[in-house]
């Protein structure tokens, strides 16, 4: 591309729209307004719709500019500036185009001037501000609200607008509309001013996006469970950009991520992100890396106070950090009551199997912490187990084994992992596992879980 750029949107797949005043081609089809990045800069070919791009009507190689670009919630994108035509078919300064460039027929403007910038309320209307005066036959100092359809919004009263250029509009999350202006009057205010504020007159507030907290802790080796809220309201549909930002902790020790979240009008429940971290099986203090709320912001998404999450990586706990934490002063010194083969509550589980199992070693635990069972599989039935178990832990040997007779030895490895652990949001796991060999064919079959503390 060649002059300059305008104006840029990140898509939720992380490709990159560029506008501004270019063309791609030095013949027709210019190309010329719009095109679109992968996430490694390079172009994205199969952004072909475009075409001609923005250009005076009637005349392709007589280029115009593309200054604002505003993606809907459907992956339809809206593009305003100073064309005429785009695509060779009229357009009035705004246009929208379907996910592939090409134009979208179902909206049509005119108008008599240019658009600058463009807003999509949460409520799906859309806000235009320019040098126009008219806008699809309709009186329109240099602002107006549209349909869908592109129609004008017979609602929206700007009577006595701006009487300069609107150059760029911001949702504000109590619902109010704040635009930047060439130095103007509005609304026959006795007074100039380039910055002014209006009511968008939206039914209820969209809410704003924003962690729940500013800090968490977890464990290496489990996920880091973040959660994400909409607040102050629900009105519309939003979508809403994250990542993953290094700090002390390095691209090691989590897994970098990325992606969108979504809320539907109406919807105000958190949303939750599971963040993979590293065990490195070495002790260390915690260290720490960040995860970021963001672009792409669709549909007038706005963000709250809490932006920015802070994830701290620490490791997880070991059987002496629990000991002394389950009891207390003299207890920790006891053997007799804090040694791992104690069973200070006469449940039958001693210290080291409360622990592996996240239970109370002062509370006695009338049921088992793990399940028996036959399970079916593919018309067969097999041996199985299922149980909680810590996800973090570095002392910590699980080995379920299995036995012919209760008179040969007990073998590790032949027990098989049933489906994909459950992450019970509090530390600890459900995993499943069953025989290798069901009780058609080995009806005298017998499966222990052993758990050790490593040395």
């Amino acid at each position: 591309p060649s002059w300059r750029v305008s104006s840029l949107a990140r898509q939720p797949d992380g490709r990159v729209l560029v506008g501004g005043a270019f063309y791609l081609s030095t013949s027709a089809p210019f190309q010329s307004g719009l095109c679109r990045l992968l996430a490694n800069g390079t172009l994205d070919t199969s952004f072909n719709g475009v075409n001609n791009g923005a250009h005076v009507l009637g005349s392709p190689g007589d280029l115009r500019r593309v200054r604002d670009i505003e993606l809907q919630i459907d992956g339809k994108i809206l593009v305003a500036g100073d064309f005429t035509a785009f695509n060779a078919v009229s357009r009035g300064g705004l246009a929208r185009l379907n996910a592939n460039g090409s134009l979208d027929t179902s909206f049509s403007t005119s108008s008599n001037g240019s658009c600058f910038t463009v807003l999509q309320q949460p409520d799906g209307k859309i806000l235009a501000g320019g040098s126009f005066t008219t806008f699809n036959g309709v009186a329109a100092s240099r602002l107006v609200r549209l349909g869908q359809d592109g129609t004008v919004d017979g609602g929206f009263t700007a009577a006595g607008g701006p009487n300069d250029s609107v150059n760029s509009l911001a949702l504000q999350a109590d619902g109010k509309v704040i635009f930047g202006a060439d130095r103007a009057s509005y609304q026959n205010a006795p007074l100039e001013s380039p910055l002014w504020r209006f009511f968008a007159g939206l039914p209820a507030l969209p809410g704003t996006i924003q962690f729940a907290t500013g800090s968490i802790t977890a464990f290496e080796g489990s996920n880091a469970t973040v959660q994400v809220t909409r607040v102050g309201g629900s009105n519309g549909a939003l979508i809403a950009g994250y990542s993953t930002v290094p700090g002390t902790a390095t691209a090691d020790d989590f897994t970098a991520t990325s992606g969108t979240l979504s809320w539907a009008a109406g919807d105000s429940a958190p949303k939750t992100l599971q963040i993979p971290l590293t065990a490195d099986n070495s002790l260390e203090t915690g260290e720490t890396f960040f995860v970021h709320l963001g672009e792409p912001l669709l549909n007038g998404t706005l963000l709250g106070a809490t932006q920015r999450l802070a994830v701290t990586a620490a490791d997880p706990p070991s059987f002496d950090t629990w000991r002394q934490a389950a009891f207390p002063g003299s207890e920790a010194l006891d053997a007799s009551v804090s040694g791992p083969e104690a069973d200070p509550d006469s449940d039958g589980w001693n210290n080291v199997q409360e622990y592996a199992f996240a239970l109370d070693p002062k509370s006695p635990d009338p049921d088992p912490p793990f399940l028996s069972h036959l399970l079916p599989v593919g018309g067969a039935h097999y041996l199985a187990l299922t149980f909680r178990r810590r996800i973090a832990h570095l002392d910590l040997q699980f080995k379920v084994q299995t036995n012919s007779g209760l008179s040969t030895t007990w073998v590790d490895g032949a027990a098989l992992p049933v489906g994909s652990a459950i992450d019970n949001g509090d530390g600890t796991e459900t995993v499943t596992y069953r025989d290798s060999q069901s009780v058609e064919t080995a009806p005298r079959r017998f499966l222990r879980l052993r758990i050790d503390l490593a040395p």
